[in-house]
């Protein structure tokens, strides 16, 4: 959805991501569990929440931090996305510096600081970083349609997808 906004909107308005929500200690991760799934359902992004019953965060607030940290370079955006993609994609609760550390090192390398997005037209977002169909279709293609080419691209042995619940994340080859 943001995609979507910078991309028609461009440089007349400005985003600037404010972290909510940060919590010292977690203690009942099912709220957490809830939100996730609604949010991945509005999204059509893939996701699998089921970080929030196997191994949740103990703590929202070093990723909250982290993430302010990585606006003083003007990478809040794909710092935010990498760490979106560990917690609900990979599963990896995203709470303990190293991990924090080892994330910072992997924004896309596509993104656009001056822009404050990932330049266009791309569904590549960086070495192992990825797309969804609903990315992708940000850029005017209906979502069947942004599906129909990424798949296209596959025959072709030029994208690839991993699967993940509630939906594929697509990658250059």
């Amino acid at each position: 959805m943001l995609r979507t906004v910078l991309v028609r909107f461009g440089d007349r308005i400005s985003v600037r991501y404010v972290m909510a929500g940060l919590y010292r200690e977690l203690d009942d991760p099912a709220p957490w569990l809830r939100s996730s799934l609604d949010a991945l359902a509005a999204s059509d992004m893939p996701g699998d929440a089921r970080v929030w019953l196997d191994r949740p965060p103990r703590s929202t607030y070093p990723a909250g931090q982290a993430v302010k940290a990585a606006s003083e370079q003007g990478l809040d955006g794909p710092y935010l996305r990498v760490l979106r993609e560990a917690i609900l994609v990979h599963r990896r609760a995203m709470d303990l510096p190293a991990a924090l550390l080892a994330a910072a090192a992997t924004p896309p390398e596509t993104w656009d600081v001056a822009a404050g997005r990932v330049r266009t037209p791309t569904f590549r977002v960086g070495e192992d970083r990825y797309a969804a169909p609903a990315e992708v279709a940000w850029c005017d293609l209906p979502l069947g349609r942004a599906q129909a080419e990424l798949f296209r691209l596959a025959t072709e042995w030029r994208a690839r997808f991993d699967r993940h619940p509630g939906g594929e994340l697509w990658s250059a080859l």
